[in-house]
């Protein structure tokens, strides 16, 4: 489960795993889904930063995608984890797999609990200096007092970031 700060990268070491064989999900895939028919925005432009500074009225997408996170959240904190978490446990086709994007401490509990026996759940955060500022709890969530088993560095090169990635074994 790979976390880190609003453009730190974290997609872009998904696509480096999946490469590797790792079956690749994210939480955020259904919100941006249902976020894109609500809306009419296109999906393509809530799977990219450059689109996620699109104004929606008075809102940024990303501002748009946090506030229904939010909203569906209040109903079912596992909204979003549960579908993804389902489909691994029903497909373990891959010895490995990577959710591109956990922000919150109980989304890996419940990674940890319902895939139990099925995958060993390891965290890594990707750090990137150059990230993208947002002011949410959804980037500081993880700040204070979570172990993280990898911690990454991508503030050098595309070469760098995949030599680190010997402790994977992929």
């Amino acid at each position: 489960m790979i976390s880190g700060k609003a453009g730190s990268g974290k997609d872009f070491l998904g696509d480096i795993l999946e490469k590797r064989g790792c079956r690749r999900s994210a939480f955020a895939d259904q919100l941006k889904y249902i976020t894109s028919k609500i809306y009419g925005i296109p999906l393509q432009d809530l799977n990219t930063q450059q689109g996620k500074k699109k104004m929606y009225h008075d809102k940024t997408y990303r501002q748009i995608l946090i506030e229904e996170s939010t909203r569906y959240k209040k109903e079912d904190k596992y909204f979003f984890a549960r579908p993804v978490i389902d489909r691994f446990k029903i497909s373990n086709t891959s010895k490995n797999g990577v959710i591109t994007d956990f922000r919150f401490p109980e989304e890996f509990e419940y990674a940890k609990k319902e895939l139990a026996g099925i995958y060993d759940v390891k965290t890594i955060l990707i750090k990137r200096d150059a990230h993208i500022q947002v002011d949410d709890t959804s980037e500081r969530a993880l700040d204070i007092g979570f172990y993280f088993d990898y911690v990454l560095d991508n503030n050098g090169s595309i070469h760098d970031l995949k030599n680190q990635l010997f402790i994977f074994n992929l």
